[in-house]
This record gives C-alpha cells, structure tokens and sequence, in this order.
C-alpha cells in the first residue's frame, strides 16, 4: 500500500448516498482506462471521502478521473478490503449523461 502517496486513479462511484453520507462514496478504481477504451476498473474497491460541495455534483455510476491521497486500508464486512482515499481533485468523466 502507498499510505500518504498522491495518485490518479479512474473510477466508477458504485454507492453513494444515504448509505455512505455526504461527502463519501464506493468506488471501484484502476490506474488508467481500459486500452479498449471502455471504462474497466477491477484494481480496487475504494472508500473515497472529499468536499461535500464538490461531491454533490457526482451520482452512482459517474466516471471520474480524480487525484487522491492514500489514507489507509479498511476491511467490511459487505465489501470486504477496501483502500481509503482522500480526494484532492475529481473530474468528471463520463457516465449518466
């Protein structure tokens, strides 16, 4: 793990809302986008937290390309090993347009 490290990581938000609370979400996350040039990401579950404001932009199934901060790794129940990531910066990328 790469605790403290900046990185880019694409992803795909798989929950977010009631169930995470503001300024949270699941998402599964890859380091770059599929060659084919479809959006794949099977590296990791992730638990992203952020700004509020800037997360109320996002809803489940948006792309995004985003600069995190690794802050820990957790294990659930539900999801099993998930990374924790702090969001720097986010942009959108596709999804429910």
């Amino acid at each position: 793990m790469h605790k403290g490290k900046n990185i880019f990581v694409y992803g795909e938000i798989a929950t977010f809302g009631n169930s995470t609370g503001p300024g949270r979400f699941r998402a599964y996350v890859d380091g770059k986008v599929d060659p084919s040039g479809r959006y794949v990401f099977t590296l990791a579950q992730a638990h992203l937290s952020g700004s509020q404001k800037v997360l109320s932009n996002f809803v489940e199934g948006d792309y995004f390309k985003a600069c995190v901060t690794v802050t820990g790794l957790r294990t659930t129940i539900d999801y099993g090993k998930e990374v924790d990531l702090k969001i720097n910066d986010i942009k959108y990328i596709g999804g429910n347009d």
